[in-house]
């Protein structure tokens, strides 16, 4: 390019410049005046619609509710008896101000409950129990500018929604069907304004967790309810068919079955086998099975019959079902477990010692038979009595001792059984057989007892473990320690029976330095009873049928009492 340009092109370019100048000044006198309008609703960007919803935002977070508009709403809510009282707390103590609205609109925490509550079934709840649906609607409403009254009819709705989330989530859904159930066991109120503070106050991804139960076996159960579902959405597991018995050395078209059956639900390691044939029942199957005999329960002999084979073919919607019905209880438990606390599992016939929140030891049980169930409930053990006397039940009598008292007169003689009258049992008189009015014995002032004196063949062995409750349930020792070899030892009247005795009361009275190992053995055969109070320590007698332990592993057991059918049917599972 040359460094100087000719006038006359010159010229032509200034008269260019001086058109382009007032074609843009044209163009910018209406754009200007545009500026300064107010955008206008229904035409506005979506920058203005941003600037608009800020504004009704930062209007939302001053909405208050008035107490009159709070009472008549809380009239028509279905669960007014037991949680209006709390809802009613909860806005008193923010002066009636919305709670689920800031200056930015809606907080996280709505979306994130809504989706809470549409899979509220991870948790074994119902979503159908929850008015998603309008809660959805109201949320799209007010995040795009609702009005002072949509605002407030949403905070109303969250706020008892989530008070009907948190009793069930966090109190049970049958909270109110104990007796029912047959789960009697007590746990303080929830306040769930309270909780509802702590959910809010929470910035996390998950603030809801904390409405869960804060048991680790919760979280383990739910985790592997997820698995399950996995499985039923697959179309389940493999069924075992045209067979009564496997065993190892074994080839058959349904070893293959048991293969697949058994590495779904983890049993069978897949890697650790070095099988030349899968249709073969090899020793690395035999493993596998074992390994799911003794997580359900049953005597593991490696063999593929009976029960085994039941449990196997029981279908995974079976399976579903009753975790939901045991994640349910332990909804109804105490919120925490703390100190030391003895936890007796009825259906898995075990009991469980715990110590500053860990398992201490545990030990085999033997329960109450299907028609003498051991009850479910919980208390504190008080005392201990060594050499106890074995004050016979009334229905023990009537049954059984006075057929037999009626056909052989010295039958209490020669079963070391004696008749006191009195209900103090350190203030009672012993008097004969004959002189008592048997037939009256039905009624409810009828102050005769029989009664065992101490000794190896009491009944109670040679002590007891009290916690007193209306059921007279208690844990002692038996003479019959051939039971506790057995797989299923369901064969008390409802008391429970410990394989090791000792064990209990030295760890019951490890506080009392005084009270050796040899005072204990001494006090257990001195033949004459003797009370000892205890630093009263928390007993949980419960039932579950399936849990999952710290390695992961889920365990199943019988439903002995049927109390896992009555459950479901209320939950409707």
């Amino acid at each position: 390019m040359s460094r100087f340009t000719s006038p006359k092109i010159l010229k032509v370019e200034i008269e260019m410049m001086k058109n382009i100048y007032w074609i843009f000044l044209i163009l910018l006198i209406p754009l200007c005046y545009q500026c300064k309008q107010k955008p206008n609703k229904a035409n506005s960007t979506e920058n203005g619609n941003d600037a608009n919803r800020k504004n009704a935002q930062h209007t939302a977070a001053e909405v208050f509710i008035d107490s009159t508009q709070i009472r008549k709403y809380l009239q028509t809510y279905r669960e007014r008896q037991e949680l209006t009282k709390g809802i009613q707390e909860f806005y008193k103590s923010r002066g009636n101000k919305v709670a689920w609205t800031s200056t930015n609109g809606p907080i996280p925490h709505v979306e994130l409950f809504i989706n809470r509550l549409q899979h509220a079934d991870a948790d074994g709840l119902r979503p159908k129990d929850y008015r998603i649906d309008e809660l959805r609607k109201m949320y799209n409403a007010v995040k795009n500018g609702g009005s002072e009254q949509e605002i407030a009819e949403m905070d109303l709705l969250l706020t008892t929604e989530f008070s009907r989330y948190a009793a069930q989530l966090n109190s049970g859904i049958t909270r109110h069907e104990k007796e029912e159930t047959g789960w009697l066991v007590k746990i303080p109120p929830t306040r769930y304004d309270s909780l509802l503070n702590v959910v809010l106050a929470d910035g996390s991804k998950d603030p809801f967790v904390k409405v869960e139960p804060d048991h680790p076996e919760y979280a383990r159960l739910k985790s592997i309810l997820h698995s399950y579902k996995s499985f039923a959405a697959k179309g389940g597991w493999p069924t075992l068919t045209g067979i009564k018995k496997l065993k190892i050395g074994d080839t058959s078209d349904q070893v293959l079955k048991l293969r697949e059956r058994l590495t779904m639900t983890g049993e069978f390691r897949v890697g650790g086998a070095n099988f030349y044939n899968p249709k073969v029942f090899d020793k690395y199957l035999d493993i596998a099975v074992k390994e799911f005999q003794t997580s359900h329960g049953l005597d593991p002999d490696g063999i593929v019959a009976g029960k085994t084979l039941e449990a196997l073919n029981k279908p995974v919607s079976e399976r579903i079902k009753q975790m939901n019905v045991n994640l349910e209880r332990w909804r109804l438990m105490p919120k925490k477990f703390s100190g030391k606390y003895f936890l007796v599992n009825v259906p898995e016939f075990k009991l469980h010692v715990y110590d500053a929140d860990k398992e201490s030891f545990s030990m085999r049980v033997v329960v109450g038979k299907e028609f003498n169930a051991t009850p479910v409930f919980n208390d504190r053990i008080e005392y201990i009595v060594f050499s106890p006397y074995w004050n016979v039940p009334k229905s023990i009598a009537i049954e059984e001792i006075l057929p037999a008292l009626e056909k052989n007169p010295a039958f209490l003689s020669k079963m070391n059984m004696e008749v006191v009258k009195g209900w103090d049992p350190k203030k009672v008189t012993i008097v004969s057989a004959h002189q008592v009015p048997w037939y009256n014995i039905k009624n409810d002032d009828f102050d005769y007892w029989i009664r065992q004196k101490p000794g190896k063949d009491n009944p109670l062995g040679l002590v007891k473990f009290i916690f007193p409750n209306n059921h007279n349930v208690y844990l002692h020792d038996t003479p019959f320690d051939q039971l506790f070899n057995k797989v299923r030892r369901d064969y008390s009247h409802g008391c429970i029976r410990v394989s090791d005795p000792m064990r209990v009361a030295q760890f019951l009275l490890k506080d009392k330095p005084e009270w050796t190992e040899e005072r204990i053995k001494k006090a257990m055969n001195a033949g004459k009873e003797e009370y000892v109070n205890v630093p009263k320590v928390p007993v949980y007698i419960l039932y579950f049928t399936t849990w999952v332990d710290d390695d992961g592993k889920l365990h199943v057991r019988d439903d002995i009492y049927g109390l896992d059918k009555t459950l479901a049917a209320r939950l409707g599972v």
